[in-house]
C-alpha cells in the first residue's frame, strides 16, 4: 500500500446498494466501519420530463477492512425512520467504548433533531434518549 494515494477496494459478496448522504463512521478497533440509511437516488425520463426520484434508506451495514467484506446488520431493537443527510460519531474514551451516536437527518421534507445510539457490541439499536 502506497501512502497518501487512494487504492479502490475489491469486494466481491453482499454489498449495499448504492446511495448518497448516508452516516458512517471508522470505529475505534480501526477495523470496522459502520455505514447507515442514506438516499437512493434515481434518474427518470419521460415525456418532455426528466429528473430525480429520491427514496430514503434506514439499513445498517458493517464492512470489515481487514476482509474487505460487508455484512447487513439485522438488529434487534427498532430501526431509525428512513433519512439522509445525518452525522454519526463512534466512541472511543473507554466508559464509551462500543457506542456509536447519530444525529438529525431529512426525512422527507422534514428536519430531525433526535439523536441515535448504536451498542456495538451486539449491534443493537436504542434511542439515545430512552437511556
Amino acid at each position: 500500500m502506497s501512502y497518501n494515494s487512494w487504492q479502490y477496494v475489491w469486494i466481491t459478496m453482499a454489498v449495499p446498494e448504492s446511495r448518497a448522504a448516508h452516516a458512517a463512521a471508522a470505529l475505534p478497533d480501526h477495523r470496522l466501519m459502520l455505514l447507515q440509511g442514506g438516499m437512493r437516488l434515481e434518474l427518470y425520463s419521460q415525456k418532455q420530463e426528466s429528473g430525480i426520484d429520491t427514496q430514503f434508506l434506514n439499513d445498517t451495514w458493517v464492512l470489515d477492512i481487514l476482509s474487505n467484506r460487508w455484512r447487513e446488520v439485522r438488529r434487534s431493537g427498532g430501526r431509525p425512520c428512513p433519512l439522509g443527510r445525518r452525522a454519526m460519531v463512534a466512541m472511543a474514551a473507554s466508559a464509551y467504548d462500543g457506542l456509536v451516536y447519530a444525529f438529525g437527518g431529512v426525512v422527507g421534507e422534514g428536519l430531525l433533531a433526535d439523536p441515535t445510539l448504536y451498542h456495538l457490541r451486539d449491534l443493537s439499536l436504542a434511542n439515545a434518549s430512552a437511556t
